[in-house]
């Protein structure tokens, strides 16, 4: 990159800013999105990009190639943001609201929105006692909020192969947290 346009980039002149979007946009653009699938997010993160781009042009040295140097820039801030607002650990346990679950059956008597409300307390209960546990949060994602294994991905950054193993090792998980919490209660019930 020359020289006089770097120092024009930087005093943020629109139209050398303008040039430079027009020269590799198109080289930008491929690397956010090899990150950072989803189109609000991806504008999101290019948006932040450029903000942020002028501040990172003073650590260019005029005479390295540009290229590996964009790249590396548009790359470690495409990670770091990801990194900063689809961190796995933020996503929320999901809960189980036995509102939802009872208001629309009309049918249900007191004492079935008793037992309802009883069920609701102990898998909550569990839920709260894996900690934060990727496989359970994914069990009941997939199986108490029913949401589908893409999304299931999508929220933990993996493919889909990988959505179903967690599904299923927090299956397994979570009935042994039930039965190491809940056994000797289930017990009492059956008699």
């Amino acid at each position: 990159m020359e020289p006089k346009l770097l120092s024009k980039l930087m005093e943020h002149d629109n139209r050398s800013w303008r040039n430079f979007l027009k020269e590799h946009d198109r080289f930008i653009r491929p690397i956010i999105f090899r990150n950072v699938k989803n189109k609000q997010d991806f504008e999101d993160c290019y948006q932040d990009l450029m903000t942020k781009l002028s501040s990172k042009l003073a650590s260019y040295r005029p005479g390295e190639p540009f290229k590996p140097w964009l790249f590396r820039v548009v790359t470690n801030h495409t990670l770091q943001w990801r990194k900063k607002n689809y961190n796995p650990k933020s996503i929320q346990t999901p809960f189980i609201d036995t509102k939802l679950h009872n208001s629309e059956d009309k049918t249900a008597t007191a004492e079935d929105n008793l037992l309802c409300q009883e069920l609701m307390n102990i898998v909550n209960s569990v839920i709260k006692a894996s900690g934060n546990n990727k496989e359970v949060k994914a069990f009941v994602m997939y199986y108490l909020n029913e949401i589908p294994y893409p999304e299931i991905a999508k929220s933990f950054f993996i493919n889909i192969e990988n959505a179903r193993n967690r599904v299923s090792r927090g299956k397994r998980i979570f009935g042994k947290l039930l039965i190491s919490i809940y056994g000797e209660y289930f017990q009492e019930r059956k008699k």
